[in-house]
């Protein structure tokens, strides 16, 4: 199995500069991701420019390089007036810090990171059971399609009850092979 390499989209994406391939010409800067919250994909990302005007890329209006995001030729950045250019949607920002509680009312602890695989837009979440262990590396990770209900602000996700058993992962690797089969079962 290839090695993915992952980002944590608040501190590697976040921030990050958006070029056009057609024009060589920097389009912004990477405000926020937009995840499907049942699918558990990347959708796009809200693109702040110089003047501080907030568009929307597709995911696959992107490429994600080592060093550069880059457009692909012929995209545009759309307005975010009117209808978004997808259905149901949540910002990876709204996620940090969200409770997440089984649907039989067992709380596993809060989202405490959100990662994208680079190969796949592929969401998976970081759990851990308090502040403290989230930040000594304490918790689990599952795959970004696992919850069947996200807070209309992100401050809650509803995973089946037997998440933490059935779909917990020890590494990024092992929740990103897992992305899929949530739906399945």
């Amino acid at each position: 199995m290839a090695e993915h390499k992952f980002l944590n989209i608040m501190d590697d994406v976040k921030g990050r500069t958006i070029i056009s391939a057609d024009t060589a010409a920097k389009l912004g800067v990477i405000d926020d991701v937009v995840i499907s919250p049942r699918e558990g994909v990347v959708l796009g990302v809200v693109v702040r420019d110089e003047a501080g005007n907030l568009g929307i890329l597709k995911a696959q209006d992107l490429v994600v390089g080592d060093d550069a995001v880059m457009t692909v030729p012929g995209a545009r950045l759309a307005g975010l007036a009117g209808d978004p250019p997808f259905g149901e949607f949540i910002l990876a920002s709204r996620l940090n810090g969200a409770t997440v509680i089984t649907d039989d009312g067992t709380a596993l602890g809060r989202i405490s990171g959100v990662f994208v695989s680079r190969e796949r837009p592929l969401v998976v979440y970081r759990v851990a059971e308090s502040t403290l262990k989230g930040l000594f590396g304490g918790g689990f990770y599952i795959a970004g399609d696992a919850p069947s209900t996200v807070a209309p602000d992100g401050s809650r996700i509803i995973v089946p009850y037997d998440a933490d058993n059935r779909y917990a992962a020890n590494s990024l690797e092992e929740a990103l092979a897992g992305a899929g089969a949530t739906r399945d079962s």
